[in-house]
């Protein structure tokens, strides 16, 4: 009795990465003068979903707020986008100097 059986060669492709259309953006911004927060190194976090646009003093992007830390929001972004209410997503304009910060959360460096 044989027990032959033949092995063909099937090339494996590992599962591609998610793609974006618009590559998400966590957008870092300063307190409000005369908030009512006391902690002034708090900064608002904004999850910035498609393009951003760059307008006269101004920045126009489309996302949510989060309040979370920062190595939460970079490891899990994609949990985030893919579970946020759909009613949290806004369209904004964010004055310049309100911004601390911009980041990609795609990018990677490495080392």
């Amino acid at each position: 009795m044989s027990h032959d059986f033949a092995v063909s060669n099937v090339p494996y492709k590992p599962p591609a990465p998610a793609t974006y259309k618009n590559p998400p953006h966590v957008i870092f911004l300063s307190q409000v003068e005369g908030s009512t927060k006391s902690s002034a190194s708090k900064n608002t976090k904004f999850i910035c979903t498609g393009k951003i646009e760059f307008i006269n003093g101004f920045v126009q992007c489309k996302g949510f707020y989060v309040d979370q830390a920062e190595d939460k929001i970079i490891s899990d972004f994609d949990d985030l986008i893919s579970t946020v209410d759909k009613e949290k997503i806004v369209e904004i304009y964010f004055p310049n100097h309100r911004i601390i910060s911009i980041r990609s959360l795609i990018y990677k460096a490495v080392r």
